[in-house]
């Protein structure tokens, strides 16, 4: 991003300030959840990085450091000690907006990196986390054990094995003896539920039977009472 040239400070970090909070309306991630905003010393960060080289000397010439200022602080800096200089003498296209020669930090040229910025709201920065109060990123458990996952994944694939034709066959014995097992076990517990309803039909026949040759008995005695008398 870039100031534009026509546009006033405030202007620029209203804009930055809208679209910051236009990310939560942001499509959901792949997990289901939400992108968050950018925090305060970040938005500064996107700020500072927009200007034209004429306001990072100003800030550099007079020691202001934009990370150790809040958002208003540093607009209210620029309006008041850098802008008039503008009106004074006329907006003009600077060199320092086109592409690959726009430079603007606070800090020395070797930059500060995002978890060495300071955060007025967090003590800690997390590459996995962001800021929180919690924890670093050297010190992340969740980073920890995706390079060990990862490192772990990577040693198994660098030690190729090739099989033998001995191992092959005796994996594909080990297969089919299991396969047998398991057929024996399912027939057998096949064969024991048919034998177990055959043995109730049995004893289903054998009592039918049995009421049958007791009710001959009563018939039988009944005849020959009734002959006798």
């Amino acid at each position: 991003m870039r100031k534009p040239i026509e546009w006033s400070m405030r202007q620029f970090v209203a804009r930055i300030q809208e679209l910051n909070n236009q990310i939560p309306e942001y499509p959901l991630k792949d997990d289901g959840s939400a992108y968050s905003k950018h925090p305060e010393d970040e938005l500064v960060s996107f700020v500072e990085d927009g200007l034209p080289n004429k306001y990072c000397n100003f800030l550099r010439e007079h020691g202001f450091n934009v990370f150790d200022h809040t958002m208003k602080e540093f607009v209210d800096f620029v309006e008041s000690r850098i802008e008039p200089t503008d009106a004074k003498e006329g907006v003009k296209k600077e060199e320092s907006y086109k592409k690959g020669t726009h430079k603007c930090k606070s800090e020395d040229p070797s930059d500060r990196k995002p978890e060495e910025k300071k955060s007025r709201k967090h003590q800690f920065y997390c590459k996995q986390h962001g800021y929180n109060n919690e924890h670093a990123t050297e010190d992340c458990r969740h980073l920890h054990q995706k390079n060990n996952k990862d490192q772990t994944s990577a040693n198994s694939m660098g030690q190729k094995r090739y099989v033998s034709k001995e191992e092959v066959h005796a994996m594909l014995q080990d297969v089919a003896e299991a396969s047998a097992k398991a057929a024996i076990k399912k027939a057998t517990a096949a064969w024991r539920k048919r034998k177990h309803e055959d043995n109730h039909a049995i004893e289903a026949v054998n009592s039918a039977i049995h009421r049958l040759e007791l009710d001959r008995e009563e018939n039988s005695a009944s005849d020959t009472s009734e002959f006798s008398s």
